[in-house]
């Protein structure tokens, strides 16, 4: 197989049998030289898998809460999308709701 190579065990072990090993780590160093625009969308991918994932531990505000003094806020440090109608902040309603199971 190629980028497979074979590594023995040590000689003290009985019955030395080849080990198959993967420089994998090289592999995909060399394609994300050559392909840096795919590199980008792979982060960008993985980003989203993340925020799927464990959107709701990276909520900055309770997307729920309504904040009636904070309302149409336009995005700031403090809160990066701003806020809706309500007062919510909109980063963390996003979050929330990119974990939500498709149906």
């Amino acid at each position: 197989m190629p980028g497979w190579t074979p590594v023995f065990a040590q000689a003290s072990d009985s019955g030395a049998k080849p080990v198959m090993r993967q420089a994998w780590l090289a592999s995909f160093a060399r394609w994300a030289r050559d392909n840096q625009l795919g590199l980008f969308g792979l982060v960008v991918v993985g980003g989203i898998v993340l925020c799927g994932l464990f959107g709701g531990r990276l909520a900055p505000y309770d997307p729920f809460k309504i904040q009636i003094a904070d309302r149409m806020m336009p995005p700031s440090l403090e809160h990066f999308f701003g806020t809706d109608k309500l007062g919510r902040d909109v980063l963390s309603r996003v979050l929330v709701g990119s974990t939500a199971p498709l149906r």
